[in-house]
């Protein structure tokens, strides 16, 4: 296996959280980033879906083409 050099983000929590913190801390900082990465997607989405102009109906015709492609299969 090859080993990869660390991201600039794990770089900077490594540096952040260099000491032990209890396990309660610990499940706060996961819900913390979690929340973080989860809005940044939103977000994203978001300008996916104005920028293309979907809209509900939009997701409708993907859920119907998904079911089919299953049946398919």
């Amino acid at each position: 296996m090859i080993a990869q050099p660390l991201t600039n983000v794990q770089v900077e929590l490594l540096k952040i959280f260099a000491y032990q913190v209890d396990e309660q801390t610990l499940l706060v900082l996961r819900d913390m980033l979690s929340d973080f990465f989860a809005k940044q997607a939103t977000q994203q989405f978001d300008m996916l879906w104005e920028k293309n102009n979907w809209s509900d109906a939009t997701m409708d015709s993907w859920l119907a083409e998904e079911n089919v492609n299953n049946e398919i299969q």
